[in-house]
């Protein structure tokens, strides 16, 4: 079985279709980790500021 990434298309066997899928799904829980960390970050600095960082609120823009 062929695997596009990228633009590029890779062969595969079952072997490697089960690892790259154990891989893809580590990434996603590390991904899912780190937006749970951005959260406790954001919502503690809105508990100490009051607000909104620009950074998690991009409609606003740098200058408020």
């Amino acid at each position: 079985m062929n695997v596009e990434m990228d633009g590029d298309w890779h062969p595969h066997g079952s072997d490697d279709l089960r690892r790259l899928s154990d891989s893809l799904t580590a990434h996603a829980d590390r991904l899912r980790d780190l937006a749970d960390h951005l959260d406790g970050l954001t919502n503690a600095f809105d508990a100490k500021q009051g607000g909104t960082p620009a950074a998690a609120n991009p409609e606003k823009g740098r200058d408020g």
